[in-house]
């Protein structure tokens, strides 16, 4: 993802003020751009992911997991919504520092990029774990789509394809 993002994207890195050791990162596809969007992007980080995946696991990412991945975005955002907002494609933060704010200065570096655009922020991003569910929320997200009657009623579940399954949600900050 990083590679994609400093191919098509942002990349913002968070880091100590004595030392200037890497404790959070974030990866973001601005309006207008999405992951994979570009040749480069393609053959130099889609590709060599793909490449690491059996033939199998490749025809259910490309022709089971992304359509419904996009259907359920498309469903829980409104049609357009992801490409014309601030994208958060992944965010890490080193675990000694999780729960200090580095993940909300992350978010709020584009919150505050947007706005010195003229802009009003719009940000969305999916997650896979109720405990991210939590994290996003306190920075500001909130769980789409907006009608939503909690966490069940907003999840999407993707089954693998050796039946397990994987739950995600989308969420927006406006």
């Amino acid at each position: 993802m990083v590679i994609a993002g400093l191919l098509g994207g942002e990349v913002y890195v968070a880091e100590t003020t004595d030392t200037g050791k890497i404790i959070g990162c974030a990866v973001w596809f601005g309006p207008g751009r999405a992951l994979y969007d570009n040749e480069a992007q393609r053959e130099h980080a889609l590709k060599p992911s793909m490449d690491s995946l059996s033939p199998e696991l490749q025809a259910w990412w490309k022709d089971v997991f992304l359509p419904k991945y996009d259907t359920s975005v498309i469903a829980a955002l409104g049609e357009g919504t992801k490409l014309a907002a601030w994208y958060l494609q992944t965010l890490g933060i080193d675990p000694a520092y999780q729960g200090q704010g580095v993940g909300k200065l992350l978010v709020n570096t584009i919150v505050d990029k947007s706005r010195a655009a003229g802009a009003r922020p719009a940000l969305c991003v999916a997650c896979a774990t109720e405990t991210n569910i939590k994290i996003y929320t306190k920075i500001g997200f909130k769980l789409m789509p907006k009608d939503n009657t909690g966490p069940d009623s907003c999840k999407t579940v993707h089954t693998g394809i050796k039946g397990n399954s994987t739950p995600h949600w989308v969420l927006l900050m406006e």
